[in-house]
């Protein structure tokens, strides 16, 4: 089953599922060569990249994940097995004999049941070498879980997810994408709105608490390639996240963490910990309007990047850093973002911010113009998303362009554009 992204500090991440295939090709649904491609690499590019799955109406198939899970059993302590199971696509096996005669064999309504059919295979496997299976949410959805089972619930915020895991006596481990996703930017999920969340949802009975284990962070690196970016992205809000799960709720008071931890820098600075200071600290969570914000100064946007309502390009442009336009498709070179000004001024430096989760501009080019028509490249966008240059202090400037030069996989997020 395919899982989330793992920590890499390279460029070059393969698919874990296509990697898979590429060795054992016989357990695919339709056989032949795979090719173990590299996630960087142009879609149209890829050979049989949406082939990702094993086939569940091969027997063999059920033999080799028994032998993987042997292999972690041998290596691991632990009595848990982390089986994963979320984002499974269906395609593939709606169009394999094999898959189809068991699911007319089985009496299955809907395709997600071949899911449901190998997740409560693996279950009973799991629970008979006396370990415990741990699955991501999406394995209740159709129900297929049980209480022998433990749930890692992550979508959205969690509520809903947890609420129908604990009726029906499940265990769960809190990691919703609103309050435990690291790879969202601070923008999204600040420290304030990381210290302030609880892995306990309000309406939870005093039994039912019991089956919620606790919760993790979640820092998926598929854009992240440095250990200083990973220590950016943790540094401090798996501090603040530390002490929502590790203390009492009437213990914790934001007022009081905000001066620990914030007269703490400095020894994080002694260690050498690569800690991200929060501009707007105090502000729970970046929340768009249907009203479009006021422009910095005067000027007005010309892009052809689609617009994701209510993320309007003006806020790329508002003066706060802490806001944010995310585009409504992933970008390539025929796509651009341009400030006009109104009127021409001296500008010391430019500086352009774009996402600081993974939604990053990477391949793109920084130009200015003295005339608003005519452009010069004056930078170039860095692997974090930044741009910046500091333009000859004899010109004006009339205009700054960010120009797209490569395929984007991301929806792009450009926090904002700095003229000093």
């Amino acid at each position: 089953m395919p899982e989330h992204g793992e920590l890499r500090l390279s460029r070059k991440w393969i698919c874990p599922g296509i990697a898979l295939l590429a060795a054992l090709p016989e357990l695919s649904c339709r056989g032949g060569k795979f090719e173990a491609t590299p996630e960087e690499r142009d879609w149209n590019k890829r050979k049989r990249g949406n082939e990702n799955m094993i086939c569940i109406g091969n027997p063999q198939s059920f033999a080799f994940a028994e032998d993987v899970i042997d292999a972690l059993i041998e290596i691991f302590p632990s009595q848990y097995i982390h089986f994963g199971g979320d984002e499974v696509p269906t395609d593939i096996w709606e169009e394999c004999p094999k898959c189809m005669a068991l699911y007319k064999r089985e009496g299955m309504k809907s395709p997600g049941e071949i899911q449901d059919y190998f997740t409560r295979k693996m279950s009973d496997l799991i629970r008979s070498k006396g370990k415990i299976m741990i699955g991501w949410g999406e394995i209740n959805d159709r129900h297929a879980a049980g209480p022998n089972d433990v749930l890692t619930i992550w979508r959205d915020n969690g509520v809903e997810k947890q609420k129908i895991a604990l009726e029906h006596g499940i265990s769960v481990i809190m990691c919703p994408q609103h309050g435990c996703y690291f790879d969202w930017g601070y923008a999204g999920n600040s420290t304030r709105k990381v210290y302030e969340w609880s892995p306990v949802s309000e309406g939870v009975t005093a039994e039912q608490q019991a089956l919620i284990k606790g919760g993790q962070a979640a820092l998926w690196t598929e854009r992240i390639t440095t250990m200083d970016r990973v220590e950016w992205m943790l540094y401090p809000r798996i501090c603040a996240l530390s002490e929502v799960l590790w203390s009492e709720p009437s213990a914790r008071n934001w007022d009081d963490f905000y001066q620990r931890i914030t007269t703490f820098y400095p020894v994080m600075k002694k260690l050498g910990i690569n800690y991200y200071e929060d501009d707007a600290m105090n502000e729970k969570e970046f929340v768009p309007s249907n009203e479009k914000p006021a422009l910095v100064r005067n000027a007005h946007i010309d892009t052809n990047i689609p617009g994701n309502p209510p993320y309007h390009a003006e806020y790329a442009f508002d003066g706060k850093s802490n806001t944010f336009f995310w585009g409504g498709t992933s970008v390539g070179p025929e796509h651009y973002f341009t400030i006009v000004l109104g009127e021409p001024m001296k500008v010391n430096e430019v500086k352009v911010i774009t996402g600081d989760s993974k939604d990053y501009i990477t391949m793109a080019d920084l130009l200015i113009s003295e005339d608003g028509e005519n452009f010069v490249k004056v930078g170039k966008f860095d692997d974090l998303g930044q741009a910046s240059a500091t333009p000859d202090a004899a010109k004006t400037i009339k205009a700054v362009k960010i120009q797209i030069t490569g395929q984007h996989t991301c929806w792009p997020i450009i926090k904002e554009i700095i003229l000093k």
